[in-house]
């Protein structure tokens, strides 16, 4: 809602501007810019489950309004199984990290994240990779927060992870060359 009542903001001041009288350059710039500002309603994402559509389509406000681009192949029909609270925490906490990453590359590096969401072997794998800047210590397998307060943050990936356990899954985490990649890995039901 923030992200969006942002926009709606720029774009108020953009149509304010607009009606001044101005140069015919200066009008095009501006129709450009809320032609811009305005794409991201028609994105329509489908990856055929409703639940991760609805967390794609919010983080993708939150990238444009950082400059982060991402990739996503996911066949969402494969996490049919998984329950629709369960599903939003994964994708979020892990497109949150990720995001918060890419946030602090520096400008010349791409701000890019891909997503991969496959069965294989009859498992269920959730691939999320980023570049990231700096080293990671681990805990228990996984990357300490970064963040300054330990005892309000570092919650994300262990909420991942516990979720992942309860379906009978596990979760493991690389880090090589500044790639991050978080894997998910739960088994399908048997029918």
């Amino acid at each position: 809602m923030e992200l969006t009542n942002h926009l709606m903001h720029e774009l108020k001041h953009q149509v304010a501007d607009m009606l001044k009288e101005q140069s015919e350059d200066d009008r095009d710039r501006l129709l450009d810019e809320i032609a811009d500002n305005l794409t991201v309603y028609d994105e329509e994402i489908d990856t055929r489950n409703e639940t991760l559509n609805t967390v794609l389509q919010e983080r993708s406000l939150l990238c444009r309004a950082n400059h982060v681009s991402w990739m996503c192949v996911a066949d969402g029909a494969s996490l049919d199984f998984i329950q629709t609270g369960d599903l939003y925490l994964i994708f979020r906490n892990a497109l949150d990290n990720a995001i918060d990453a890419v946030c602090q590359l520096p400008d010349a590096q791409p701000r890019v994240i891909d997503v991969k969401v496959y069965t294989r072997n009859a498992l269920l794998m959730i691939q999320i990779e980023n570049r990231f800047q700096g080293r990671l210590q681990f805990e228990n397998g996984l990357p300490v927060t970064t963040k300054g307060d330990r005892s309000y943050h570092g919650y994300g990936l262990k909420t991942v992870r516990t979720i992942a356990e309860r379906y009978g899954g596990c979760v493991t985490v690389r880090v090589k060359n500044g790639l991050f990649s978080l894997q998910v890995m739960i088994p399908e039901p048997k029918p």
